[in-house]
């Protein structure tokens, strides 16, 4: 389903969401998955990370912590609201994402 459907789609539908948290040195892979599409490439097994599922989702064995989140808000980013070199260094080619606003409801270390 993943490779079907991207995570943009997941998040409109689905009423939670998950914050995880990975130690710093996960930080160059989890650059490239964020960089990156699902189309383009299969992320989860090029990431290497190992999916653990729990109540109503999926985290990582990697995760140092994961919020698990009521989905409260969706809301586009207005790139007008942003400071110009931020928008310079996220936005230029890409479109503004979406900000979700969440209520913890459980919390997995």
């Amino acid at each position: 389903l993943l490779s079907v459907f991207p995570s943009h789609t997941f998040l409109f539908f689905l009423s939670l969401l998950f914050v995880i948290v990975f130690p710093e040195e996960y930080k160059g892979i989890l650059g490239v998955l964020g960089s990156k599409s699902g189309r383009e490439m299969d992320k989860m097994h090029a990431s290497g990370l190992t999916p653990v599922q729990v109540e109503n989702g999926i985290t990582f064995k990697e995760a140092e912590t994961t919020f698990v989140c009521r989905k409260l808000c969706k809301q586009p980013i207005e790139l007008r609201n942003m400071p110009e070199d931020v928008v310079n260094s996220f936005y230029k080619a890409d479109k503004p994402h979406d900000m979700y606003i969440g209520e913890v409801i459980n919390i997995i270390q």
